[in-house]
């Protein structure tokens, strides 16, 4: 190439105008003026938004224009609409010394190739010439004019192409002709030049709609046939300008395929932008970036994470011309893009793009992919979607789009279950807007509504719940299961309280508690786990199934105990997160009951609405949860709130089998008197032990019936705490009358708290408060009975929980304040052979009487010498009576 000879202009600078655009290529020449190597192709590449609509024109073949340049026909072959620009050749033979002139030729229109975007040609002495445009896929998405093919035997010295901005101005009869060598014997046909009568005056050329300040670079290049490196050259021509006055008038208009309120649905997403091929207007501007923000309610569905799989940016190819190696499986609609430069639209994919980052607002966890290809044109486009976290609302945002004209870009998103996008959850107008930004630097902020009107929602909650032990054998382990549904439409899940059967418990003692901090975190360790569970998300008939642990954590939300529900929002390729939701384990004071609150459920993770259609929980560590020993039939309560303030409280029966085959060998020990304490009109102290191996039925009431010899103290009946305070716990010693333990294995630690004396407004007399403290605060009460005339004291423990007890030690003290007296000397003999009588009732047979002797302690030698020489009969009596009440006990009669 001739340094500096080579050239391009345009006929106008304004912006969207139409230029006659010239480009010149001068090559190097000998002394006999031939090209020093001849050439195989040349071609330019134009600056990014110069682009030329070759749909305006008629199309011709080769041989017709052969015909043309020969002269050999008697009428035009080609229709001159077709001609869409002209030539200057300068060529030689090289073994030829006869000068060859230059010479005009016209550049026709030819019909393309499948993989031909556009193709120009002519013919030089007799060979033909073909130019195809093609745009650059892998950079800026300019247009590049290449000839491929040039003849080998000629050498082409010098080219200058011109393609018009208004054909119609040139296609006419003129001064210019395309005859060979001379122009005698030319025919009418073969002159052009002028305008064309009666024909439209269409835009083929159009300037860009970008005013940067900046030159505009056209890049010219040149091969040989010899030699396979590519020469190249830049030229400038001056900067457009007139942006201010290039028109844009876009639109959008957004559609769901259902109307459906919370329905997954397929969407259409059309961007619209009117193109005029007007050659008296400016072109529209090309569109640069797109913000699309889609109205409130519309958000991603969860479903159609199920199956989903991403594209990676290598996989898009953003900067190659080869197609997209996206999976399949990430697809999620398709493109269609109209343009006026092409017979037929571009078709393609919307793909999804794999996550970037774990913030939804930052538009780099949600990505699409848009690729369009046709006619040998292939358009990849990388979008960000941003999610407000808080609503999940949707802003897709698209930038520095090509500099392209199109007039129509339609995205439409799958539907079906596993559509990738849900309706808004209530009817009315929805609103989508869009803020669209020129090359021109025009904004037009536009909007798009339409109508949600079927499936409205109803404000019910009424969710679905099942729940209770999967064997229910009593006393027996078992997992607990609990299922909660609730249907589309509804309220979403807020928060969830179950109230699981009296007797119903778990082993804590076998569990580590996980600490605050992991629990918190969703950081437990296995050790703390009891249990998984399943949440269903989103609407539809097929909701995306999250799997999830469940742990056991030290105290919590003032419960005694607390849950840590961990699920790992891993949605498909998606990355959202862990979920934790925390709930606390109140253990009832009277009752044992266990209870589990929640705090709220999330609504939104990651950007994506939830609404939680179904919520399985298997509590199913070996050897924890276990049934009740009771055969009373009960239930599974619950206590449901919704998002929009509804409450619901489904419940579920439940009732132990095979209650009725459990043994019952509790065993009550009484030990009464201590050194100095024996003697009459004294206080004194007893202890009550109450011993039962496991593996059996529990107790659920005992009474006791003192003898004869103890009596109760009426000073301290008449000086008990009053309820209040004891339930806040601030009796101090007002109505401390003893200690006592317990101990379970279902909690790592024994019991340990206060007995007191509390004034019940229901009774006459004060009950017997046993406030054991540990784990869990249990309070187990006594019903006092003082018989008349004797003051013999009677308790009854009738709400005894259905839990195993190994050992239980009350201990009534003596002294000051104390509730037992003697009214006997105890180290007499016949206060020393007295029997209280005990009354033994289980979770799952009647009523048990047994006359239990009590042990006296502080009696000396002298009395143990008397009551060992206690008659043999009286003895044996005794021990019958008492071999007949453990047989009674045993068989629950």
């Amino acid at each position: 190439m001739q340094p500096g000879r080579q050239s391009a202009s345009l006929s106008t600078t304004q912006a969207g105008a139409h230029p006659d655009v010239v480009v010149t290529l001068d090559l190097n020449r000998d002394a006999r003026n031939v090209a020093l190597l001849g050439t195989k192709q040349t071609g330019a590449a134009l600056p990014p938004g110069l682009v030329g609509n070759p749909t305006i024109a008629a199309t011709c073949s080769f041989d017709a224009i052969n015909r043309i340049i020969s002269g050999r026909a008697d009428t035009d072959p080609c229709p001159r609409e077709a001609a869409v620009g002209s030539i200057k050749l300068d060529v030689a033979y090289p073994g030829v010394r006869v000068a060859l002139p230059q010479w005009t030729r016209r550049l026709y229109r030819l019909p393309t190739q499948a993989d031909e975007p556009a193709a120009f040609g002519t013919t030089v002495l007799g060979y033909p010439v073909k130019m195809v445009a093609e745009g650059r896929s892998d950079g800026d998405y300019g247009l590049t004019v290449i000839a491929p093919r040039l003849p080998e035997s000629v050498y082409l010295n010098r080219f200058e192409a011109t393609f018009w901005g208004v054909p119609a101005d040139h296609q006419g009869p003129g001064d210019l002709w395309d005859g060979i060598l001379s122009s005698r014997g030319a025919k009418d046909y073969m002159y052009f030049g002028g305008p064309l009568a009666g024909a439209p005056r269409k835009a083929f050329m159009s300037n860009p709609s970008s005013c940067t300040g900046n030159p505009l670079s056209f890049d010219l290049m040149v091969q040989p046939w010899v030699r396979s490196q590519l020469y190249s050259e830049t030229v400038q021509t001056p900067a457009v300008t007139g942006c201010d006055a290039v028109p844009f008038e876009p639109s959008i208009e957004v559609r769901p395929a259902s109307s459906v309120a919370g329905a997954p649905s397929g969407y259409e997403v059309d961007i619209v932008v009117p193109q005029s091929d007007d050659a008296d207007t400016l072109s529209t501007a090309h569109l640069k970036d797109a913000t699309v923000v889609l109205p409130e309610g519309t958000a991603i569905s969860p479903p159609v994470a199920d199956g989903l799989q991403t594209c990676t940016d290598a996989q898009l190819g953003l900067d190659s011309r080869d197609r997209e190696a996206c999976p399949f499986a990430s697809k999620i609609g398709t493109v269609t893009l109209d343009t006026p430069l092409l017979e037929e639209p571009l078709t393609g994919g919307i793909y999804q793009g794999t996550q970037q980052s774990s913030d939804p607002a930052s538009g780099e966890m949600y990505r699409l992919f848009l690729t369009a290809a046709g006619s040998g044109v292939r358009i990849k486009l990388r979008g960000n979607i941003s999610v407000n976290p808080a609503t999940g609302q949707l802003t897709t945002t698209f930038v520095d789009n090509p500099q392209l004209p199109f007039s129509r870009l339609s995205l439409t998103f799958k539907g079906g279950d596993r559509a990738p996008l849900v309706n808004p959850h209530s009817c009315g107008e929805k609103t989508a807007t869009a803020k669209l930004t020129a090359w021109s630097g025009a904004v037009r902020d536009v909007s798009s509504s339409f109508a949600i009107d079927q499936g409205c929602p109803t404000g019910l909650f009424a969710p679905s719940f099942t729940a209770g032990t999967l064997d229910p054998a009593a006393g027996a382990y078992s997992p607990f299961a609990i299922s909660i549904g609730r249907a589309d439409g509804e309220q979403d899940l807020d928060r969830l309280t179950f109230a699981f059967p009296l007797g119903v418990v778990g082993m804590i003692s076998n569990v580590p508690l996980c600490g605050e901090a992991a629990a918190n975190a969703g950081t437990c360790g296995e050790e703390s786990r009891i249990g998984s569970l399943t949440v269903a998300t989103g609407t539809g008939g097929a909701p995306l199934q999250l799997p999830g642990r469940l742990y056991l954590t030290d105290a919590y939300g003032g419960g005694a105990f607390g849950i840590s529900i961990v699920v790992p929002a891993i949605a498909g390729p998606f990355d959202l997160g862990t979920v934790v939701v925390r709930g606390a384990i109140h253990v009832d004071r009277a009752t044992a009951q266990i209870t589990i609150a929640s705090d709220p459920l999330p609504a939104i993770v990651g950007g994506v609405p939830l609404h939680m259609r179904a919520i399985d929980v298997r509590v199913d560590r070996p050897q924890f949860m276990f049934n009740a020993t009771s055969c009373q039939r009960q239930v599974v309560g619950t206590n449901l709130t919704g998002t929009g303030g509804g409450t619901a409280t489904p419940s579920h029966p439940y009732q132990a089998k095979g209650y009725d085959r459990l043994p019952y060998t509790a065993r009550l020990k009484l030990t009464v008197g201590a050194r100095g304490k024996t003697k009459l009109n004294r206080t004194t102290p007893l202890t009550a032990l109450l011993t039962q191996p496991v593996g059996q039925t529990n107790s659920k009431s005992i009474s006791v019936l003192l003898p004869r010899s103890i009596n109760a103290r009426l000073e301290a009946l008449r000086n008990p705490c009053e309820l209040e305070d004891y339930r806040a716990e601030r009796c101090g010693r007002t109505g401390l009358i003893g200690d006592a333990s317990a101990i379970t294995p279902v909690l790592r630690e024994p019991l340990r708290g206060n007995v007191y004396l509390v004034r019940n407004p229901a009774r006459r007399l004060p009950d017997i408060m046993v406030a054991l403290r540990g784990q869990v605060a249990i309070d187990v009460t006594g019903i006092v009975r003082v018989a008349a005339g004797t003051f013999q004291l009677g308790t009854r423990f009738n709400t005894i929980p259905d839990v195993p007890l190994t050992r239980f030690r009350m201990t009534f003290r003596a002294g000051r304040g104390a509730l037992l007296g003697t009214a006997q000397n105890l180290c007499a003999k016949q206060s020393r052979t007295a029997a209280a009588r005990i009354g033994f009732r289980s979770q799952a047979r009647g009523l048990t009487r047994v006359f239990q002797r009590l042990s006296t302690r502080g009696c000396g030698a002298q009395a143990a010498k008397a009551t060992a020489n206690a008659s043999a009969k009286a003895k044996a009596k005794a021990k019958a009576q008492a071999r007949a009440s453990a047989r009674a006990i045993a068989g629950g009669r």
